[in-house]
């Protein structure tokens, strides 16, 4: 291998590594990941031309998602730019005053520009550039506790506060009941009673109707975490390629050194090799922060599978807890059966047993919460 090849092998490999690195443009630069038309191009211009038909595209090799920036100020209505990905499908259509930050999946973005033959303004500027990964990183967690705290603000909290309310008029009841075993029965007291059930079996009905859209909602954070996940799965195999091929031009980088006798070959894959080697201990701190994320996810969506269906198997109990309330305030009410079996319909136990698991499960889903804000991203960019 000559030295000029040689050296061209070790920037290529150099620019490889730092795909990630912001490089500074100047504003009137037009490069592959930045383009500017009117005083955003040329501080000395007044602004772009009439009858303009431009295109571009912006592209970084290998990426997988581009932030992009927009800034400018074009003439509204007339004039527009118009952006698409690497589909072709469009992004968003732009005119007026400018200012736009948001990311697009894929490697590269076409900019389209088209101006009337009248009235022009200052111009814009467009720049992408890789997601680094600790953004990204932020993000993932950022979606992943709201759609965690999505769970727990579900109708639970309203349910648990009218069913403790309505567990106390039943124990009321259940009370007077009693007092009332030694005495005669009364239509007000009867009355009074089916009237209180009628109220908590409409109660629990509006309730258990919930089930269906909170099941419903509860799956569209499912879906949200699967998608989640996926991206931490690829970060996670992005990281294991680069890993693998560092390590890959290490062992080559130094079964070359072995056999070459060149004093000036071997100071450069000696420098080439420290340089791999400076590498591969931030790549795996970096998959150690993924891992971490990984796995808080993988635990925090099983205490929300649990919790899912613990408060799906709760409004279930007042859909029959609330039927059986109905059915006896009417049969009350029409003499079909004594005010004293009350007593036999009151499912307290199961109440404050599936209250009790809600509760608690809810205290566990906070403290991954927590553990999952308390993650950071431990590779300084």
């Amino acid at each position: 291998m000559t030295l000029f090849s040689f050296i061209k092998k070790i920037q290529g490999l150099i620019l490889l590594g730092l795909m990630s690195t912001v490089i500074a443009i100047p504003a009137n630069a037009q490069s592959p990941t930045s383009y500017a038309i009117g005083q955003y191009a040329d501080p000395t211009k007044a602004g772009y031309d009439n009858n303009l038909k431009l295109s571009k595209i912006l592209s970084i090799l290998g990426a997988n998602e581009l932030e992009v920036s927009i800034i400018g100020q074009i003439e509204k209505r007339y004039d527009h730019l118009t952006l698409y990905d690497s589909h072709n499908k469009e992004i968003g259509k732009y005119n007026g005053d400018i200012y736009e930050q948001f990311t697009v999946k894929g490697a590269s973005i076409r900019v389209d520009f088209k101006s009337d033959r009248r009235t022009t303004d200052k111009g814009f500027r467009i720049k992408i550039s890789l997601r680094l990964p600790a953004k990204v990183f932020k993000d993932i967690k950022k979606k992943l506790l709201a759609a965690s705290y999505r769970f727990l603000n579900l109708g639970t909290s309203e349910a648990s506060e009218k069913i403790s309310q309505n567990v106390q008029v039943l124990k009321t009841l259940q009370t007077k009941m009693q007092q009332m075993q030694q005495t005669p029965q009364t239509n007000a007291f009867i009355e009074q009673v089916a009237n209180k059930l009628m109220l908590i079996a409409q109660t629990y009905n509006e309730l258990a109707a919930m089930n269906l859209w909170i099941m419903k909602a509860h799956q569209e954070q499912f879906d949200i975490l699967k998608g989640l996940k996926k991206q931490t799965q690829y970060q996670i195999h992005q990281i294991e390629l680069k890993k693998q091929g560092y390590e890959d031009s290490l062992d080559q980088t130094q079964t070359q050194l072995e056999n070459t006798l060149d004093n000036f070959e071997q100071q450069m894959m000696q420098l080439s090799m420290a340089g791999y080697e400076s590498i591969i201990p931030s790549l795996h701190a970096q998959e150690e922060s993924w891992n971490e994320l990984d796995k808080l996810q993988n635990t925090l969506e099983a205490k929300l599978r649990l919790h899912s269906n613990y408060i799906g198997l709760f409004l279930d109990t007042l859909k029959v807890n609330g039927q059986i309330y109905q059915e006896f305030a009417q049969a009350a009410l029409m003499r079909q059966k004594t005010i004293l079996t009350l007593s036999q319909t009151i499912k307290f136990p199961q109440f404050c047993d599936n209250l009790t698991k809600i509760v608690k499960n809810e205290r566990d889903i906070r403290q991954w919460i927590k553990k999952t804000q308390d993650s950071e991203w431990s590779v300084s960019q």
